[in-house]
């Protein structure tokens, strides 16, 4: 009945992986007192940001650096502005009293250069400032003509690749050829905040 606690390091070739964006099983097992224990499996998924060329993928950078492309939309006053320091776009917003917090600046694809059709998914980066409040929600929107669908993330103050795969994040009836625009943002709790995004990136399959 002794609790053991271990760190392992996974290291998994997506070459020898049939899909590498599909859930595989991960099989864990010990031998603990020359006993051999019972086996657990978790289902697990490459992610993309994890993923290599060498896994038939190629990535495309959307125009996240351009601050005129990002449109302002929330319920305090926000400013966009770009960071050369962080490398990223920073954005800024300041919540009068009474109103409910919701920060979701957005950025209209650039159809069809800009097309998310065939693709597998994305990957961008984010961190934001000082948080004293927490959160009700940080989430990716990807909105369509009749459409917003959500992909919870989790925001912190230090940089976090947020990978989000189609196949394994999107609800059913998710088409990623009809998305217009995307939206990251979130709901903080506190009335004055400012996060950070930056390397923006959709994967395709190649030909």
């Amino acid at each position: 009945m002794e609790r053991v606690r271990l760190r392992l390091v996974i290291r998994a070739n997506p070459v020898a992986t049939a899909d590498p964006l599909r859930p595989v099983e991960l099989k864990l097992a010990g031998r603990f007192n020359h006993r051999r224990t019972d086996p657990v499996v978790v289902p697990i998924v490459i992610r993309l940001d994890k993923v290599p060329a060498a896994a038939g993928l190629t990535a495309r950078t959307l125009g996240w650096a351009n601050v005129d492309r990002w449109q302002v939309n929330s319920s305090g006053k926000m400013n966009i502005a770009a960071d050369p320091r962080q490398r990223a776009v920073r954005v800024h917003v300041t919540f009068p009293p009474g109103v409910d917090h919701w920060i979701y600046p957005y950025l209209r694809l650039h159809r069809p250069a800009e097309s998310l059709a065939k693709s597998v998914g994305l990957t961008f980066q984010v961190k934001s400032g000082p948080i004293t409040a927490g959160f009700n929600d940080s989430v990716l929107m990807a909105v369509t003509a009749k459409h917003s669908y959500f992909f919870p993330y989790r925001l912190s103050e230090h940089w976090r690749t947020v990978s989000i795969v189609w196949s394994v994040d999107a609800p059913p009836g998710f088409a990623p050829a009809q998305v217009r625009l995307l939206r990251i943002g979130c709901n903080p709790r506190q009335n004055d905040f400012t996060y950070w995004v930056r390397r923006l990136k959709v994967y395709y399959r190649k030909p």
